[in-house]
């Protein structure tokens, strides 16, 4: 599609590496001339922040990510 950057709110979350993540966006950008948008939502309680606006706003928020340590957790 032609997009000139990418990012990913995958940083979110308390349980995700931002640095790893990052890294992985760094080697994405070298490999493809793609600009990744570093970002680590986590910052100023985004996690926190990010669950008071869901529940205002009565988003879904599923207990199950589909990885294999969440099925195993629910």
């Amino acid at each position: 599609n032609k997009f000139k950057m990418f990012g990913t709110t995958l940083s979110i979350s308390p349980y995700k590496n931002h640095f790893l993540i990052n890294e992985l966006g760094k080697k994405l950008t070298e490999q493809h001339n793609i600009e990744f948008l570093n970002k680590d939502y986590k910052e100023n309680h985004g996690y926190e922040k990010s669950i008071e606006l869901g529940i205002a706003n009565k988003f879904y928020r599923p207990t199950y990510s589909g990885c294999l340590p969440s099925k195993k957790d629910s």
